[in-house]
């Protein structure tokens, strides 16, 4: 054994040092680690572990010498081997000194952001990291499990009922039948049980699986024979790929070589052919095959989509088995060869609709007859009207409009009329049975009726997690008297909230707190008990939010949003959208021109509205503002503009009552967008890459607006009043100065990452194909 001396020798020393990773701006968790290590086998962690004790003098006892030469010698060899695995360029950085203590803490204040990246990293794999197969599914669990712990030690724990979703979403199709399975209990699995389960799994599929190769079938030759092509059986479709049919190696073989007359090519035996073979049946049934049947005259021939006749093989059942896991049938498929299509592509846009019918989830709306959709604008879902109570009860109209009150009715009164209209679905035995419940959140009486039918109810939150975070925690933040009622215009940051002021939740501010405690008491309550929660949002922007949010809601959480993407733009507006506007819009020059719109609902003063147009026509700048019929309080439409107003913009401003606003963001003449700030607008000009002015009038605009102007930075907040001077700074700011094209490039990039996360592979895209699953999993 190696003396105690030698072990600290220079070459020993050295030795050690060549086994830690040199510290650079990205690895600082890793390279302390090492570095505990390495001086925890060395014994001479100690320095690391207790103060550096007195100086010695002519009084110190034998016991005190010794313990000052230990922490010494200790203090000496970890300063020594610490600064030697830190480069020269980064050593220069930190703050020295002569106590390795301290010197560590120093180089932990240094790199407090390289772990807050290092977080972002670890969440992001987490996310997207998908099984492979290769190493076991114990190596990729454990895996996942390391990059939990990491994020504990980095203050960012995740509940291990989360990480298993996690886990679950990463495993691949062949899981399927398992994630079901795990999804139908009620109990929850702990990590040990997980590993154990899918490493048994993993061992089961190994055993089932045959002796096959994935290969491609041509269709028939196109020449003058009669030949007959391949019957179609079933597709076999990973993820979004094409179709291919799985031809087994045993049905590959030849036979004896000048064999003659009809045999089966998958049994062999001459008796039959291979389409009478039961052997062939049952292994057909066996890899989940379907069914094909034969051919009727009139299912020969079909029209596609360019008018032309199309010869036709086959008609069947096709499974897809997606890579999320779930199986969607597609009946009547129609199987048409193409010489040039190899991969047996399914081509649903060009076949006959009466032929090719996908069975998918269909969709039942129940709604209130307050504000009710108009259901001919969604022909494909079926509508259910239900007694919202408003119409014979007390309430005033001045209370129907107050939110709060509209919200305690709306819990009150439904409960009955909803329960009444599921029960009526559910004994309607002509329809396909309720997968699930999605409802809003502020609806909360749904889950109570949820669960006593046991339905399963998935929330839908249309805004966003960091408003929504400093919503639910105002109950805890006023009861610990961090906000008073006279707080209502503090500049003070909110506590856990530094980017968010105290008078920037006014929302809060109420003259019936105790009717707003009851309904986020019960908002939050219901939520925690639903089965998960849909969020307009993407990963990338609200990162640490996510996270956050997850550990206090340990459900499935499925940001799948922006939700405006998913679909062409429709108005559902009652308003008629000014096509006038976007004829202007082409006479304009490229990013030019200021788009001002305050939402449907938002209203202002006359005072601010007169603020409004003299700052916009003293900025210089073209605009194109909607101003809906009775914005003004007290006028009709442009009553209250100022004399002159008109005449002084000429055709520089463009007034409407309403534009379709996704093309207008989207043209290349608009420059910027003044909004009210509401989560839905704010989305679509971060889709568009438009930098913002905020106004934000009530709700979660605040914070949103607080969000867009400190922490993206990608807007401008006009705070307080309207007055003409801020305003026309302000618009020349976003639209003219630097601090408008740098706010233009950071959203610029948050457009590529929206562009990015709805891809396959994206972030959102992951999420809507781990919700389909989750629901067809009920």
């Amino acid at each position: 054994m190696a003396s105690f001396d030698s072990a600290y020798s220079p070459a020993a020393i050295t030795g050690y040092l060549s086994s830690i990773e040199s510290l650079s701006g990205t690895n600082f968790r890793k390279w302390k680690e090492q570095i505990s290590i390495i001086l925890g086998v060395m014994d001479l962690d100690y320095a690391l572990r207790v103060d550096a004790p007195a100086a010695l003098t002519a009084e110190s006892s034998t016991e005190q010498k010794t313990a000052y030469e230990k922490w010494e010698r200790s203090n000496r060899i970890s300063l020594m081997i610490m600064k030697g695995s830190i480069t020269t360029a980064i050593r220069g950085a930190i703050p020295d000194s002569n106590n390795a203590k301290l010197y560590l803490a120093h180089i932990e204040e240094q790199f407090q952001g390289s772990s807050k990246a290092h977080a972002t990293t670890l969440i992001t794999k987490m996310v997207t990291l998908k099984y492979s197969g290769s190493n076991g599914v114990r190596e990729h669990i454990l895996r996942m499990n390391d990059m939990a712990s990491q994020l504990k030690g980095l203050d960012m724990e995740i509940s291990e009922g989360f990480l298993v979703h996690f886990i679950m979403t990463s495993l691949p199709a062949q899981f399927g039948p398992f994630k079901i399975n795990y999804n139908t209990q009620k109990e929850k699995w702990k990590m040990s049980e997980l590993i154990s389960m899918c490493v048994q799994e993993e061992e089961r599929l190994k055993s089932e699986q045959p002796d096959s190769a994935h290969v491609a079938i041509t269709g028939p030759s196109k020449g003058k024979g009669k030949g007959k092509g391949k019957k179609f059986g079933k597709g076999n479709v990973q993820g979004n790929k094409s179709a291919s049919v799985i031809k087994n190696d045993k049905a590959s073989s030849s036979g004896t070589k000048g064999s003659s007359g009809p045999r089966c090519h998958f049994c062999k035996d001459k008796r039959h052919m291979r389409k009478e073979c039961h052997k062939f049946r049952e292994w057909l049934e066996i890899k989940g095959f379907l069914f094909v049947k034969k051919l009727t005259k009139g299912d020969r021939n079909v029209l596609v989509g360019n008018g032309e006749k199309a010869q036709v093989e086959a008609v069947g059942t096709l499974r897809l088995v997606l890579e999320s896991g779930f199986n969607l049938d597609l009946v009547d498929t129609v199987y048409i060869p193409n010489s040039n299509d190899l991969d047996y592509r399914v081509k649903m846009n060009d076949i006959n609709s009466n032929i090719l019918h996908s069975r998918g989830f269909s969709i039942a709306i129940i709604h209130t007859r307050f504000n009710s959709s108009n259901p001919s604008k969604y022909p494909h879902f079926a509508f259910h009207s239900i007694d919202d109570g408003l119409l014979g009860s007390n309430a005033s109209g001045e209370e129907i409009d107050n939110v709060l009150v509209l919200l305690k009715l709306i819990n009150k009164n439904c409960t009955g009329s909803f329960r009444e209209c599921l029960t009526r679905l559910l004994s309607d035995g002509t329809k396909e049975p309720i997968a699930c419940l999605i409802t809003d959140a502020l609806l909360h009486f749904t889950q109570a009726v949820a669960d006593s039918m046991k339905l399963p109810r998935i929330v839908l939150r249309t805004s966003n997690i960091s408003s929504f975070l400093v919503f639910a925690a105002y109950p805890l933040l006023q009861e610990k008297g961090f906000i008073s009622s006279q707080d209502r215009q503090s500049e003070a940051p909110l506590l856990d909230f530094p980017s968010v002021k105290v008078k920037d939740i006014r929302i809060i501010f109420t003259g019936n707190p105790e009717g707003l405690y009851k309904l986020i008491g019960a908002l939050i309550k219901q939520m925690k008990a639903s089965s998960g929660i849909i969020w307009n949002t993407f990963s990338e922007l609200e990162e640490s939010e996510l996270v956050t949010l997850a550990q206090h809601f340990p459900i499935p959480i499925f940001p799948i949003g922006p939700f405006h993407k998913y679909f062409t733009a429709s108005s559902s507006s009652l308003l008629e959208q000014d096509r006038s506007s976007i004829s202007w819009l082409d006479l304009q020059k490229p990013k030019s021109v200021l788009y001002v719109s305050f939402g449907s609902i938002a209203a202002i003063d006359e005072a601010d509205f007169i603020e409004m147009a003299r700052g916009l026509a003293n900025s210089k700048q073209q605009f194109l503002w909607v101003v809906r019929p009775r914005t003004i309080r007290g006028s009709e439409w442009l009553e209250a503009l100022p004399k002159g107003f008109l005449e002084a913009v000429g055709e520089r401003g463009h007034i409407v009552k309403w534009a379709p606003q996704h093309e207008v963001l989207a043209h290349p003449a608009t420059g910027a967008f003044w909004t009210h700030c509401g989560w839905n607008s704010t989305l679509e000009s971060i889709c568009e890459g438009v930098p913002m002015i905020c106004s934000p009038s009530f709700g979660d605009q605040m914070v949103d607006a607080r969000y867009e102007d400190g922490v993206w930075k990608i807007g401008m907040l006009l705070e307080d009043a309207m007055e003409r001077r801020k305003i026309e700074r302000a618009i020349k700011r976003v639209m003219v100065d630097k601090d408008g094209e740098e706010m233009r490039e950071r959203i610029a990039l948050l457009k590529e990452k929206v562009n990015l996360c709805l891809k396959e592979g994206g972030s959102s895209y992951r999420s809507l194909e781990s919700l389909v699953t989750y629901i067809l999993s009920f």
